[in-house]
């Protein structure tokens, strides 16, 4: 059960099922699943643990002990702390204890979800929601609020996507992506951002390309690969980057019907012209099986019809040291809601929110956010819808995903890197907008350019291309939809 999950808490939790280890970290007690992977280190009156699979793509001639001595090497002070962790990738959750500091850091989009709260006297830490509340045999506390909105059946319509660091249960908060927990005070702040400089666009060109290219070797090392490759971008960059590795890949993509669409025919032919082997996997209707277990280890599961390739993984690659690849986060820095060079409004961000002001609590969540996050973008010189891309979309929604997904393999995003984000959104917006990404494309040719061999994304409609290159166009547009669509709605209720 909750394979991969964790639990740190202050007092001992009364059900833990047998998978779990039990340690202690400091003056915390420790619950960690089977399979999860477990680094500690202490030095100097320091002391570091690291949840889940990290590693440098930077300097990938490092191993975790030598990554590990160098972050509490640079605990003097916070700030080269967060320097030094900004340059790791994969999914994990850092926790480090000197006497100056206590602090809990997530991976660069804590997709290694960081959940906290309190049950009484007790305080805890835990990736799921739904083992801590099984662990202290407490039952689910939510506001009349939150009730209305996980009952509503536009938000199972819209793949339960949540806003906000608040979660579900009252008692519990979500360390939000680019934030932290101070283990003292209980209290979460933003991270300090370090941006590298480059001379110019082909230096940060190299720079990314190293990265990604890395990650494969590094990954190639230690697990046995999967990497799905279909029509669209994310999955070409990461083709393009595994070139030297493809020996060592299984290169794959999900059917879920008889249809042959562009995800399937397009590195079909990729395969047969460049020789790397490929396989399409047929999915198959979720089993009771696994909706019960979904049941048991969700509060609100989603049955969705790309939930059979996590049952795909959980019948076929389950614990058998097999890592999935997956292109998820790149959107960051492909101006996923177009680009604009006027000021971002409320009113622009929210056309963007699946629900769109459909619940109070959401608007309220992101209103705080609006109003916190303007500066912070502005300071580090983000496009303020990358940001909320970066850190709802992807924090909330693909760390969601992810974490249904450990239930049948270990996921890992090479994309999910700071100083990779922060390179990639100095290139200049004319680059790396739609529909064309041209400084996308630059790199894919310089890794493997017979990778651009066949298309991208060919069924696209060409409005949907404008739509993704011109932000101000993709607001009015989105805002007339929701508006008819909100009328649809009272339509069919009336």
């Amino acid at each position: 059960m909750f394979r991969g999950h964790y639990l740190l808490s202050t007092q001992e939790a009364p059900s833990i099922p047998a998978n779990f280890e039990q340690s202690t970290f400091e003056n915390w007690n420790l619950y960690a699943e089977k399979d999860l992977e477990v680094f500690s280190l202490s030095q100097n009156k320091s002391s570091l643990l690291i949840l889940g699979i990290f590693f440098d793509p930077i300097r990938p001639d490092l191993g975790p002990g030598e990554i590990a001595a160098e972050i509490l090497g640079a605990c003097q002070n916070v700030e080269e702390l967060f320097r030094r962790v900004q340059d790791l990738s994969g999914r994990f959750t850092l926790f480090v204890i000197t006497p100056e500091f206590q602090v809990c850091i997530g991976d660069a989009s804590n997709l290694k979800e960081i959940i906290y709260g309190k049950f009484g006297k007790v305080s805890f830490i835990t990736s799921s929601l739904k083992f801590g509340l099984n662990s202290f045999e407490e039952s689910l506390q939510i506001s009349d609020e939150k009730k209305i909105i996980v009952e509503d059946p536009v938000f199972a319509e819209k793949e339960s996507m949540w806003y906000g660091a608040r979660t579900v249960d009252d008692r519990c908060h979500k360390v939000m992506t680019n934030h932290y927990l101070d283990l003292k005070t209980w209290g979460v702040s933003r991270k300090p951002l370090f941006k590298r400089t480059f001379k110019d666009e082909n230096e940060i060109m190299e720079f990314v390309s190293s990265i990604l290219k890395n990650t494969f070797k590094i990954l190639t090392q230690k697990f046995k690969v999967l990497l799905p490759v279909t029509g669209g971008w994310d999955s070409r960059i990461l083709l393009a980057a595994s070139k030297a590795y493809q020996d060592k890949i299984s290169y794959y993509v999900f059917q879920s019907s008889d249809k042959v669409t562009s995800d399937i025919w397009i590195p079909q032919k990729l395969s047969e012209s460049l020789g790397f082997e490929f396989r399409v996997l047929r999915t198959y209707p979720l089993k009771k099986e696994l909706k019960d277990i979904m049941n048991r280890e969700y509060l609100y599961p989603r049955f969705l019809k790309k939930t059979e390739q996590i049952q795909y993984h959980y019948d076929h690659h389950y614990g058998k040291g097999i890592i999935n690849i997956n292109g998820n986060g790149s959107e960051v820095f492909r101006y996923a809601y177009g680009y604009s060079t006027g000021n971002v409004s409320f009113d622009m961000l929210m056309v963007h929110c699946k629900y769109w002001y459909r619940f109070p609590f959401f608007v309220k969540e992101l209103k705080n956010w609006y109003k916190e996050s303007k500066g912070y973008a502005k300071n580090h010189g983000f496009y303020l819808l990358d940001l909320y891309y970066w850190e709802h979309r992807v924090g909330n929604w693909v760390s969601n995903w992810q974490t249904e997904q450990s239930m049948g393999i270990e996921e890992i995003t090479p994309f999910n890197n700071v100083s990779l984000i922060t390179a990639m959104l100095q290139v200049a917006p004319a680059r790396r907008r739609g529909f064309k990404y041209t400084f996308i494309r630059d790199m894919i040719e310089k890794m493997w350019p017979e990778t651009l061999q066949q298309p991208f994304n060919p069924g696209t409609p060409f409005h949907k291309r404008i739509l993704n290159k011109h932000g101000r166009i993709n607001y009015f547009v989105k805002k007339l939809r929701q508006l008819m669509d909100i009328q649809d709605r009272k339509v069919v209720k009336s």
